[in-house]
């Protein structure tokens, strides 16, 4: 499979809305809860590297639902490439599987195609009680969290 062209890199999502802003482009990750060996390893490693750039995905099964196999299929068939999985889906155009992902990162084409895409809520952090959480802390207004931060390590442990 051939990685995308860089051209257009927000894809279908860069379109503007009645003269809106722009949309942030949607990663979606094709897999199958039924898989090979193989398979698990591709998209354990697609997953921990798409980690790595923070983004929030959604997966489709596509061994569950019919509507994602089908969408999954058409993507691919308009590129000419066989079915295979996972696949990566970034603002609407397919970006490839595990080995195109993979050297769009280290070419560092990568990047530009996630740029603004949805990221998770930072978490608080609350220097006083040196807890982590996704709520502000009622006493002191910075976190609330049953997560301890070491100030020393920087790692978060569970509270006793």
């Amino acid at each position: 499979m051939r990685p995308p062209d860089m051209g257009d890199p927000g894809g279908s999502s860069s379109l503007r809305p009645h003269g809106k802003q722009e949309l942030q482009p949607e990663v979606v990750l094709y897999t199958a809860s039924r898989r090979s060996e193989r398979t698990s390893a591709d998209l354990y490693a697609l997953r921990a590297l798409l980690r790595g750039y923070g983004l929030t995905m959604a997966e489709r099964d596509v061994s569950r639902s019919k509507a994602h196999r089908s969408e999954l299929k058409s993507l691919l068939a308009a590129r000419g490439c066989a079915f295979t999985l996972p696949q990566l889906l970034v603002g609407g155009r397919l970006v490839g599987g595990p080995k195109d992902v993979r050297q769009l990162h280290q070419d560092g084409r990568l990047r530009p195609l996630l740029d603004g895409a949805p990221r998770p809520c930072p978490a608080f952090v609350c220097q006083a009680h040196k807890m982590v959480g996704s709520e502000p802390c009622e006493d002191c207004s910075e976190s609330r969290n049953n997560k301890m931060l070491d100030p020393v390590s920087g790692i978060i442990e569970e509270e006793e």
